[in-house]
């Protein structure tokens, strides 16, 4: 008579911490010499890039180019009242030269058929450029236009109407080894939104450092007038560690996070129409955001 044996279940636990470093390391090592985009737009709007400047990156005056050459790479947001301009040139369809305006070349934007004007973002490198300002109706168009010699070459981009974050109701607190927190948007099935998640943490031995990423959350189910999402926990460390050595110079043996106090970031983006004299490369994109509170604590 055969013995039967019973399988051996194991219980999924999150993986060691530590362990996970070395390969957190590679990432970070490479992330190192610049920061992932403050902005939302380098992880939700393909484009902008906050902070690499041209130390990292291939800068090229606009002078030099032709108008086939430069692309636009901007976005407009809308945060409740607050409407964002974000504007940036490159050429052709490399997104990592960045053009900048120069020789009487020059960049505005226009609402309602008032000019706004863009302000240097970039501390005088003439890299980025932006505004903002309030309007309380929705989906407001926005142009972005360059300007060169007497012509003027216009980008235009509203964004979707507005979406609510249905849950969670205020701050919640997202601990390492516990059940991922669900996030409920009001959006129709057919929108893939992207987020950004941002905040200040602190590590184990005290020290502090601002952090950058995406937050991994996977798709529950998706009905006619609302999207679920649950946080994965366990990336969230990796990704938060990840960022705590890239703001440590890459060094491997950076202490581990302790805890972090964060803003998720979800936008619905949609594409706007591009200057038809610009390079066909380009884009503008408009985009409704909507934010939420979100701690970690890591309990080590």
């Amino acid at each position: 008579m055969k013995t039967k044996h019973k399988k051996s279940v194991r219980r999924r636990t999150a993986p060691p911490r530590r362990g996970l470093f070395i390969a957190a390391a590679a990432t970070a090592i490479l992330l190192a010499g610049c920061s992932v985009g403050s902005d939302i737009a380098e992880d939700i709007g393909e484009g902008i890039g906050e902070a690499i400047g041209c130390i990292f990156l291939n800068c090229k005056d606009s002078a030099d180019l032709r108008l086939e050459d430069i692309s636009a790479r901007h976005r407009i947001s809308q945060s409740g009242n607050t409407v964002t301009i974000q504007a940036q040139l490159s050429q052709s369809a490399n997104a990592a030269t960045v053009v900048r305006p120069s020789g009487g070349d020059r960049l505005s934007a226009s609402f309602g058929g008032q000019l706004i004007e863009l302000r240097d973002s970039s501390d005088g490198r003439r890299e980025r450029y932006g505004a903002s300002f309030i309007h309380a109706g929705e989906q407001p168009s926005v142009s972005v236009v360059f300007h060169r010699g007497a012509d003027s070459h216009v980008s235009s981009a509203a964004p979707p109407r507005p979406f609510v974050v249905l849950a969670p109701v205020g701050p919640v607190t997202q601990t390492r080894n516990g059940t991922g927190v669900t996030v409920v948007l009001g959006l129709p099935a057919s929108v893939q939104p992207r987020n950004l998640l941002t905040g200040r943490c602190e590590r184990v031995d005290g020290s502090r450092f601002e952090a950058e990423t995406q937050l991994p959350a996977h798709l529950l189910s998706a009905a006619a007038d609302r999207q679920t999402y649950q946080v994965d926990p366990a990336v969230l460390d990796i990704k938060l560690n990840e960022r705590s050595i890239a703001a440590n110079n890459g060094v491997v043996t950076t202490p581990l996070v302790r805890r972090c106090e964060l803003t998720v970031t979800w936008a619905h983006e949609v594409r706007g129409q591009t200057s038809t004299t610009m390079n066909h490369h380009g884009r503008i994109t408009g985009a409704y955001e909507v934010m939420h509170r979100l701690n970690y604590e890591a309990q080590v």
